[in-house]
């Protein structure tokens, strides 16, 4: 295959082109979604930019669904919509948010309880409308025409968040219940039927139940092989039986682009290489980071780029794989952080090709110069071609506040939550090196001694969640939780779920250097009554962790980082408040 035309025919698939010249689409390709009469203006919406932004991030970047820049307008209009299109706009109606309150303010009238947490309700009652418009996005046009498709892979979504897939049936059954007994509003009633017949849609999702929760639990297992670096190749494994059920589903070519990318990086070839070009997915464990963060400190001082060099080797079968995979998904979906990652692994791999991959590169920089991927790759590239020192070095180069608030509302529509999916030691991993090759010793003597205070290991005491810490035994855990519902098994490590305490515990023996299994991370869902710090608990704002536990100390996967004692607590903050947290033991 010669790669060489692979980013050529991306834009020819997306874009119509008939040139060599790599082109992108024009920033506003929906302008007539975002520039008419008909939209409202942010500065009226009150509340639900921050209810939009809080629903569309866990269903968009948990679900690593879209990493680029989603463009968010509100479209008056007396019909429920809620669209998501290919580009990263995301468009809502005035009717679907007029429903929400309606809903939200019946429901709580009758339910003391209820009206205490408006915001939460509110939140919960838009989160279907938005899932049923990403599961459209993550099927693609093959799927969404079969009756009752949507709705289970709305299901998945939900899994995939940390809610439970129950609640969008719950959801469905309730407006069923009163559209038949003509309760419904109108625009919600017509809202539900256009998908087909209900009575068919519940059916499919009555007779689908476990192997939706089947594909659910596949699709965990890639998420977890790619945001811990472990297990890929099951990873993969698994991407293609869920393709038996959703062939050519954009979402599968995404997570294969980035399994089989994640996988040539790992390999003995490139673990000499001492830069870490980015991919577009939050990176939650990496113990590949602790070499990487030994061999910075150490690189040698003053060397010229052409010490700096790599050796692909036999890796052309995945290479191929996963240029074919990132361009299958950018023929549906432009994605400037996909485009970015797909031109890295070009650069990297085909050094004939590096004109054409850093061309891309640029071009991807352009459309999303906030965002990092695609910052610190053009960064990397410019570092290695020896063209402009200056520019890779303010590249590549950690922001002082990493994007993790809604932007400023532009004209008639407004940004959701980047978030933040690298970790930010890598983008200071490359740094230093590049710091060092050039020979600024004070710049990169500063670094250092910041890099070495996040990246070593802390002595102290653990975290305890309910009397469990890490490090404990499987017998430990038992006697304390109780035996899980549910173990999700891979190559390395073992997850016990715990529904009770909407917890899971992953189990392995790879970090502790003997046979005994034991605790090495805890996850806490947006349900858990466990507490990290001073009686917090998902749900408390951020200041009231922080009073106990300290300013974060750096960002990575979305997550604000801190040590407590010798865990590392990662806390993921939606609308300023927790969402979820993981405490697992060491840096990494």
């Amino acid at each position: 295959m010669n790669v060489s035309k692979i980013i050529v025919v991306t834009c020819i698939l997306c874009h119509g082109l008939v040139t060599a010249e790599v082109q992108l689409p024009p920033p506003e390709a929906n302008a007539a979604l975002i520039q008419t009469e008909d939209l409202a203006d942010p500065a009226e919406l009150g509340d639900w930019i921050e209810t939009i932004d809080g629903v569309s991030f866990i269903l968009f970047r948990q679900t690593e669904l879209f990493r680029a820049h989603i463009n968010c307008a509100v479209r008056t209009s007396p019909s429920i919509e809620a669209i998501f299109y290919p580009d990263g706009k995301l468009v809502v109606t005035t009717a679907l948010l007029d429903y929400v309150d309606e809903y939200v303010f019946t429901a709580a009238a009758n339910n003391p309880r209820r009206a205490r947490n408006m915001e939460k309700e509110r939140f919960d009652a838009l989160i279907p409308f938005i899932a049923r418009a990403a599961a459209v996005y993550a099927l693609g046009p093959l799927h969404t025409k079969e009756v009752g498709q949507v709705d289970r892979f709305s299901r998945i979504l939900y899994s995939l968040c940390g809610l439970t897939s129950d609640a969008y049936i719950r959801w469905l059954k309730q407006g069923i219940e009163d559209h038949t007994k003509g309760e419904a509003p109108k625009s919600f009633s017509s809202y539900l039927t256009k998908d087909g017949s209900l009575a068919s849609r519940m059916a499919t999702l009555s007779h689908t139940g476990a192997e939706d929760a089947e594909n659910a639990q596949q699709l965990r297992s890639v998420l977890q092989g790619i945001t811990a670096s472990t297990a890929l190749k099951e990873a993969l494994s698994s991407v293609a039986t869920l393709k038996k059920s959703y062939t050519s589903a954009p979402y599968l070519n995404r997570l294969e682009a980035l399994a089989t990318h994640r996988l040539i990086v790992q390999s003995p070839q490139f673990q000499s290489f001492p830069l870490r070009p980015l991919l577009p997915v939050a990176l939650i464990k990496d113990q590949t980071l602790a070499l990487s963060a030994q061999h910075a400190l150490s690189h040698p001082i003053g060397i010229t780029k052409d010490t700096i060099s790599f050796e692909p080797g036999n890796l052309q079968t995945s290479v191929e794989a996963a240029l074919s995979a990132y361009t299958r998904y950018l023929a549906y979906s432009w994605d400037s952080e996909m485009a970015s990652s797909c031109a890295m692994l070009l650069y990297m791999t085909s050094p004939s090709e590096r004109a054409i991959a850093l061309t891309y590169a640029k071009a991807a920089y352009e459309r999303a110069k906030d965002l990092p991927v695609s910052a610190v790759n053009l960064g990397i590239m410019l570092f290695l071609e020896a063209s402009n020192y200056s520019q890779a070095l303010s590249l590549v180069s950690v922001p002082q506040t990493p994007a993790s608030t809604v932007n400023t509302p532009l004209s008639r529509h407004f940004l959701i939550n980047p978030g933040f999916p690298p970790d930010e030691r890598e983008i200071m991993i490359s740094r230093l090196v590049m710091l060092r090759s050039l020979g600024y010793l004070d710049l990169a003597a500063t670094l250092s001694a910041q890099l070495t205070k996040i990246t070593t290991y802390q002595p102290g005491d653990s975290i305890y969640l309910r009397k469990l810490s890490t490090a404990y035994s499987v017998d430990n855990l038992i006697e304390l939780w109780g035996k899980p519902k549910e173990i999700l098994y891979n190559y390395f490590t073992e997850l016990w779920s715990y529904p009770q305490l909407d917890a899971t515990v992953e189990l392995s023996n790879s970090v502790y250097g003997d046979d005994t299994i034991r605790v090495e991370t805890i996850y806490a869902g947006p349900l858990s009554p466990l507490s990290p710090a001073g009686n917090t608990r998902a749900g408390d704002r951020r200041e009231e962790l922080e009073k106990s536990v300290g300013s974060s100390l750096w960002t990575g996967a979305d997550r604000s980082q801190y040590f407590v004692g010798k865990d590392r607590l990662s806390v993921l903050y939606v609308s300023g408040k927790i969402r979820e947290f993981m405490v697992t033991e060491g840096p990494f």
